[in-house]
């Protein structure tokens, strides 16, 4: 295992805070990602939560990452092709949207991901969880 240093796990109440502003004005998305030393990350959405509602992901997610510069974005679907599974693994960022718990874990528990996104955050990925999001990180 190839394991970078750790970075944090963000969990937010609501998608509105990959908005919020800090007090100087600075994106506390933007700041974060430059606070753990990330320029141009990978980011991907996984919206198993929200059964990979498209909205979400082009009205929340794309608009919350264009600042960041990143070199590639991606949404990750329920059932992931290898290619996406592998951008997962190697991504920079991993958010996971809000939506139902229980068909997110469920989700994660058939596709895998309950066993690749904790793998993920411990070879260096910065995991932001939103509302139902947010679950499995807490209970892993």
């Amino acid at each position: 295992m190839n394991q970078r240093p750790l970075k944090p796990v963000v969990v937010l109440a609501d998608s509105w805070l990959l908005f919020k502003k800090r007090a100087d004005g600075s994106l506390f998305l933007k700041e974060l990602v430059k606070e753990n030393a990330i320029e141009r990350p990978t980011a991907a959405y996984i919206g198993a939560s929200n059964n990979d509602d498209l909205i979400f992901y082009h009205e929340i997610f794309e608009p919350a990452i264009q600042p960041l510069d990143a070199r590639e974005c991606r949404m990750i679907l329920r059932r992931p092709s290898a290619a996406d599974a592998k951008f997962v693994e190697t991504a920079d960022l991993i958010l996971l949207a809000g939506g139902s718990v229980e068909t997110g874990w469920r989700v994660f528990k058939e596709n895998g991901f309950n066993q690749l996104i904790p793998r993920c955050f411990l070879e260096g990925a910065l995991l932001i969880g939103v509302s139902a999001g947010a679950a499995p990180q807490l209970h892993g």
